[in-house]
């Protein structure tokens, strides 16, 4: 990404980042097939219809929402659904606890909704939280979150809590650990903003599939997603469902689909079988 060279190739697969109209033209000009995986780039629809040429340029457009399908079909045609393999899922399924800490993980820029929903709807036991506080772009970014949406957020320089909750760096190791020690984990998804609206279940596949029972709200695209797949989501809301053996069980049994369906093996076929359309 530094010089956006269009290097000689039979297709071009390019992730998140935006290509660039020039790198486009000398791609096409090189015969290249061009595959866009544009991850979690768009704020509103309003941005995604801006990227209308750069869409309508690329021969395929892969997205990790089914929401998101029908608004880029708008502009290219030829765009199809991909899942997320489960990269972080645990090497065993987690056993089950009675009692323990709720782990909720992800980039601090998405703690500001985290505690709005906790502001409304106060959880039972604790609460931990698994999170890149040392990124000063994520710490800037859920500040102004925060202030936006009206939640008051205290990121302590040094310190151990975020407004009360034990907070935790993140690494991969980390997040192996805790997933294996936790009780249960959860998300929370604000679904009056479009980039939440239409992220990816990523982090629900990678719970599930590692045996945690996971809970998120009912509205959000993760919810919908499992719904549509016969298996219906806890809500943080319903501790007793959420926290029971019977949820357990019948998550351990979701998980062994989830790892067969979403080992990289098989979504690389996917990748694999649509690239050879081109």
């Amino acid at each position: 990404y530094d010089t956006w060279s269009a290097p000689a190739c039979d297709v071009l697969l390019v992730i998140k980042e935006r290509p660039p109209a020039p790198f486009l033209e000398a791609a096409r000009g090189r015969g290249s097939k061009i595959v866009y995986c544009p991850i979690d780039m768009h704020q509103d629809c309003a941005s995604l219809d801006a990227d209308a040429a750069v869409l309508c340029a690329c021969d395929l457009v892969l997205v990790h929402a089914e929401r998101l399908l029908p608004l880029v079909q708008r502009h290219c045609a030829n765009a199809h659904f991909v899942e997320h393999h489960v990269r972080f899922a645990t090497a065993d399924l987690a056993a089950f606890k009675a009692a323990g800490y709720v782990l909720w993980v992800g980039g601090c820029q998405y703690v500001p909704y985290l505690l709005r929903w906790l502001d409304r709807h106060p959880l039972q036991g604790e609460l931990r939280i698994l999170t890149d506080i040392d990124n000063y772009r994520a710490r800037h970014a859920a500040r102004v979150l925060a202030a936006t949406i009206g939640v008051k957020l205290v990121l302590p320089r040094h310190g151990t809590h975020i407004s009360g909750h034990p907070v935790f760096r993140w690494s991969e190791r980390r997040q192996a650990e805790m997933m294996r020690a936790c009780k249960a984990s959860m998300d929370v998804k604000a679904t009056d903003h479009f980039n939440q609206m239409h992220k990816p279940p990523t982090k629900a596949q990678q719970m599930i599939a590692s045996g945690v029972p996971f809970a998120v709200n009912p509205e959000s695209y993760s919810a919908a997603y499992f719904r549509q797949r016969a298996f219906p989501v806890a809500s943080p809301a319903e501790p007793d469902r959420w926290f029971s053996r019977e949820y357990w069980e019948a998550t351990r049994r979701r998980a062994e689909i989830l790892r067969a369906e979403l080992s990289l093996e098989a979504v690389g076929a996917r990748y694999r079988s649509l690239i050879d359309t081109l």
